[in-house]
């Protein structure tokens, strides 16, 4: 397969061509949507005139994790979650190089895999995917494979992909037929830490058993630097810096850069050809000098009580004249493909919005669905078409995972 090396330069011609070949056509007054003579749908989306609305229930219908009692009911350290087609909730529980399954009614079902280094035995636990059939892939590392699990826990085989990650991938992804979709980046520039250089992501493309076949696209994915030069000191990005993001399920590969709102979706067949691209308006992005302000008294509240001499290494430069801050906020953060499909992007906290997310949920086809706000819960772990699944800490770093209802208003 001829590799298709999408850069910056390359998505951008893309994008022109398609404005330049095509004629407007409008589909609704939700969207717009415009198809050039190669196929390539863009779907443009006024937020100002979309007020759907997405809600999830204030109470869970499925709580896990709790500060006492049997270790089965205790979490540490979960790394993803997703739901059979029976309603069985899966998590990968770290601590313990567990898979567990849990019944809705939260008690365990069963357990799979243990620490070690044989079949079905993990080094580091972290990661899982769902396949059609309750096919589970679940991640593992060093080196990084893929352990896959039957519905019933049992091991099927190990996926490694070649050549060899030392480290898990930053971004980590299994389609439908069990090809692996995997994004590293490239070292820091240690010769000049202080200049803060772009670094690049590489979206890579494996079959099924592991085997590299194709390079996706080079995406760059922000600016890296040192505030203070030396070993003693943490690498840092700008304040409000864009980052690339990458989603893949079923045959679809969504790839985008947060300092636009727009993304774009591959078909995973021959030559990943583009099928839409997805846009949709934002407002004022331009970061101002109180953005700054509430920014660093946010970050330096949260370590208030660390010592003086840990504070000089770790906050200090974080919060120092020298880190460079972005001229825009990110037009989105986190981007998920729910298992229905959906796609949902969630909008960039400001520093001094109040403690909620917004998330913002696109169809299959592109167009607008709902808003969504939710509480700040550490993550969402899986969309699914009326639920969501979330990893939630309390103010003692009591680990849970819970399930509550999505529904549309």
């Amino acid at each position: 397969m001829t590799p298709l090396r999408l850069t910056v330069c390359a998505t951008l011609c893309l994008l022109l061509a398609a404005v330049s070949a095509c004629g407007g056509s409008a589909g609704s007054s939700d969207a717009i949507v415009v198809s050039d003579s190669s196929g390539i749908a863009m779907v443009s989306n006024d937020l100002t005139r979309l007020d759907a609305a997405c809600i999830v229930a204030p109470t869970p219908t499925l709580s896990i994790g709790t500060d006492d009692g049997e270790d089965e009911s205790m979490l540490h350290r979960v790394f993803g979650a997703t739901r059979l087609t029976d309603g069985t909730v899966v998590l990968v529980n770290g601590g313990s190089h567990q898979i567990r399954f849990y019944g809705q009614d939260g008690m365990l079902l069963r357990t799979a895999g243990r620490e070690g280094r044989g079949p079905g035995e993990f080094a580091d636990a972290f990661y899982i995917h769902w396949l059609p059939g309750d096919t589970l892939y679940v991640g593992d590392y060093r080196p990084f494979q893929f352990l896959v699990f039957g519905p019933d826990g049992s091991w099927v085989r190990t996926v490694r992909p070649t050549p060899l990650y030392a480290n898990n991938p930053g971004t980590m992804n299994v389609l439908h037929d069990g090809q692996l979709l995997l994004a590293e980046q490239d070292p820091f520039e240690r010769n000049e830490p202080t200049a803060f250089r772009e670094r690049v992501m590489t979206v890579m493309l494996h079959a099924a058993d592991g085997t590299l076949t194709d390079t996706v696209a080079r995406l760059p994915n922000g600016r890296w630097g040192q505030a203070e030069p030396g070993p003693q000191y943490p690498w840092l990005f700008p304040l409000f810096e864009s980052f690339a993001v990458m989603a893949a399920r079923d045959e679809r590969i969504v790839l985008g850069h947060a300092s636009e709102a727009e993304l774009r979706v591959h078909r995973a067949t021959q030559g990943l050809p583009v099928d839409r691209i997805i846009r949709w308006s934002v407002g004022d992005r331009a970061v101002k000098s109180e953005d700054i302000s509430a920014e660093r008294a946010r970050f330096s509240a949260q370590y208030a009580n660390l010592p003086a001499e840990q504070r000089a290494v770790l906050v200090d430069p974080m919060l120092s004249e020298k880190r460079p801050v972005a001229d825009r906020f990110p037009a989105f953060g986190r981007l998920r493909i729910a298992r229905d499909g959906r796609i949902w992007v969630r909008e960039f906290p400001r520093p001094q919005d109040p403690p909620k997310h917004r998330w913002l949920g696109f169809e299959p086809d592109g167009r607008f669905a709902c808003r969504l706000v939710t509480p700040r819960y550490d993550d969402i772990l899986e969309f699914g078409a009326d639920y969501v699944l979330t990893h939630e800490r309390d103010t003692l770093g009591v680990e849970r995972v819970r399930q509550y209802r999505l529904s549309t208003n």
